[in-house]
């Protein structure tokens, strides 16, 4: 087992010195600070990772939403567009259908209803009498 590197023997042989060049006394104590040292490293390094990590999925959502606003921003336009092709639809259709209704005026105007002719041959404008021919 390979600790930063190390190996148990190499380990071993830096306990031995520095409990040679510091002491029994304060060998005991520099540990204790060692260990909180590096259990503080561990805390700030899986802090800084959580804390990465949270930044990372607040980006995704942005991003998610940013795309989200730029498909609705393209619904929009795509909705503007459908409008006014249904709009100059309808004005073509309408434009049609007056052209139409000019038509069959004209027509209209051309060929009298056979109700109409009868209407004006049957009557005479100063009674209002029958015209069947017999005076």
């Amino acid at each position: 087992m390979d600790f930063f590197g190390i190996g148990p023997s190499e380990i071993l042989l830096i306990l031995i010195v520095g409990l040679i060049v510091l002491g029994p006394s304060k060998l005991p104590h520099i540990a204790r600070n060692l260990g909180k040292g590096i259990t503080a490293f561990k805390k700030a390094t899986m802090d800084l990772t959580t804390q990465v990590s949270e930044e990372f999925e607040e980006m995704k959502k942005e991003e998610s939403l940013h795309s989200k606003n730029d498909d609705a921003e393209t619904d929009n336009i795509n909705l503007g567009k459908g409008i006014t092709a249904f709009k100059k639809a309808t004005m073509d259709l309408k434009t049609q259908v007056a052209e139409e209704f000019k038509e069959l005026q004209k027509e209209d105007n051309l060929h009298p209803k056979k109700d109409e002719a009868k209407a004006d041959n049957t009557h005479n404008s100063a009674g209002g009498e029958p015209n069947d021919g017999t005076r």
